[in-house]
């Protein structure tokens, strides 16, 4: 099972690799853990060191708005020209834009804390 550990980015086995090598020559290792550690794997990609999706959040946003460019420019092909596509394609991304916003405000990562005030400032 260590080679599973080789999915982990480097900066995660630099840190726990020797840990959870030791944990995984302790116990018998099934399909629960291979699915586990897998998921982990995915996990530790994702979240990384810089805090949840690192740099990747604006990718994902770009992929998610080139994607369904990609899925509009098809359906206008297939569909009627008397559809109103201007509507359809505002209506689209706007939802789109408003769904990402808020899934990116309700994550806790993005939420900043309050600074302490400074000395001799006045409130």
């Amino acid at each position: 099972m260590r080679w599973l550990l080789k999915f982990y980015p480097p900066a995660w086995r630099r840190r726990y690799e020797a840990e959870m090598a030791a944990l995984l020559a302790e116990q018998h290792a099934g399909t629960r853990t291979v699915v586990d550690l897998i998921r982990g794997a995915t996990d530790a990609w994702i979240i990384g060191p810089r805090g949840p999706f690192g740099g990747l959040e604006m990718w994902l946003a770009a992929l998610a708005y080139a994607s369904t460019f990609l899925v509009m420019a098809v359906v206008r092909r297939l569909a009627p020209p008397e559809w109103p596509w201007e509507t359809i394609a505002q209506l689209v991304f706007w939802s789109l834009f408003i769904v990402l916003t808020a899934w990116r405000a309700r994550q806790p990562w993005s939420q900043v804390a309050p600074r302490a005030p400074r000395r001799g400032s006045v409130r």
